[in-house]
């Protein structure tokens, strides 16, 4: 989906989500992203921003050992989710929560692989191949 196909509100989220991006605010950017991808899916732009601006995040604001221990404590609950969505094969929401987990690893392979099965099962290629090419 090309961005002058959306309603203008995730239009703006884009937007504003790039300029973020340009300006390293990782954090900000990503909140933009994740707001255009959860509302449709199929963007494919705003995937591709949504997984630069969580590796760079990642490459330029390493966590401390204790944020990381916390994100995954945290992140059991979302992984619990995402798998009882998987099994029950409501394959959009379970997409939704490896990418939620993905903002606090957005290298783990494993989430990357989810999402690239779970969408291809949902009828999602090029949201599959987003996700592969992030491996």
């Amino acid at each position: 989906m090309r961005p002058t196909s959306l309603a203008k509100n995730l239009s703006d989220y884009l937007k504003k989500g790039q300029t973020a991006l340009a300006k390293k605010n990782y954090d900000y950017a990503v909140e933009m992203f994740l707001q255009v991808v959860q509302e449709e899916p199929l963007c494919i732009e705003a995937r591709q921003l949504l997984y630069q601006a969580e590796r760079e995040k990642a490459q330029h604001k390493p966590q401390s050992l204790l944020s990381s221990l916390i994100a995954r404590v945290v992140g059991v609950i979302p992984y619990i989710l995402a798998l009882s969505y998987e099994v029950t094969k409501k394959y959009e929401k379970a997409i939704a929560f490896y990418e939620e987990l993905m903002r606090s690893d957005p290298a783990n392979k494993y989430f990357l692989n989810k999402i690239a099965s779970l969408s291809l099962l949902n009828g999602w290629n090029d949201v599959a191949a987003i996700a592969l090419e992030s491996l």
